[in-house]
C-alpha cells in the first residue's frame, strides 16, 4: 500500500528507506544458489499466517501461491478441510463425521458447537473459517528440533531392522 495510507492508517509506524540495489542483489544470490543446487521452495504469501502456511502447500515443490485478502474468504471457503493447518488425519475425520467436509461448512459452526466437539481448539477453528489469524510472525525464533527423514524402497515394520538402518548425511 501507499506509504501515505499506511501513514494515516498507523500514524506511529516507522518508515524506513528502501534498499532496492541491496534487494536485488541479495535475491541474485540467491537464485543463483538455487540454480547451482537444484534446491526448490514451495511459497505462500497472504495477509495472515494461516493462509500463507496453506498457501505454500497447494504449488509444491516449487512454487508460489499468492492469496490476495480480496480472495481470502473464497479460498478458506473452498479449502478441504484436511488441508486446513492444525486439522490432523483424527480431527479431519471427526470433522469429516461431523459434515464438515470444508472452509464453508466449518464457518457454519457456531462456536457453542466447536467448543463442544474440540474443546480449546474451537477458538482457533472459529477465527481460521472466517479468515482470521492474528498471530505474528517471529523470523527469529529458537528453533525447538530438527528433523531428518529417508524413504525406503519398501515399507518396514521390523523395529530392529528401522535401528539398523544408515542415513546418508547430504
Amino acid at each position: 500500500m501507499a506509504s501515505s495510507r499506511a501513514y494515516n492508517l498507523c500514524p506511529k509506524a516507522i518508515f524506513v528507506r528502501v534498499r532496492m540495489d541491496v534487494y536485488k542483489k541479495v535475491s541474485n544470490q540467491i537464485r543463483k544458489i538455487f540454480s547451482e543446487t537444484g534446491l526448490t521452495a514451495s511459497t505462500g504469501v497472504s495477509y495472515n499466517k494461516f493462509i500463507a502456511k496453506v498457501a505454500s502447500d497447494i504449488q509444491k515443490p516449487d512454487g508460489l501461491t499468492v492469496v490476495p485478502s480480496k480472495a481470502g474468504k473464497q479460498f478458506i471457503e473452498n479449502l478441504p478441510i484436511n488441508k486446513f493447518f492444525g486439522v490432523g488425519k483424527v480431527t479431519g475425520k471427526k470433522m469429516l463425521r461431523l459434515g464438515i467436509k470444508n472452509g464453508a461448512d466449518l464457518k457454519l459452526k457456531t462456536k457453542k458447537f466447536l467448543t463442544k466437539e474440540f474443546g480449546k481448539a474451537d477458538a482457533y477453528y472459529f477465527d481460521i473459517a472466517r479468515g482470521i489469524d492474528d498471530r505474528s510472525v517471529n523470523p527469529n525464533r529458537t528453533r525447538k528440533s530438527t528433523g531428518r527423514e529417508m524413504t525406503l524402497q519398501t515399507d518396514i515394520s521390523d523395529k530392529e531392522k528401522m535401528t539398523q538402518l544408515e542415513f546418508p548425511f547430504y
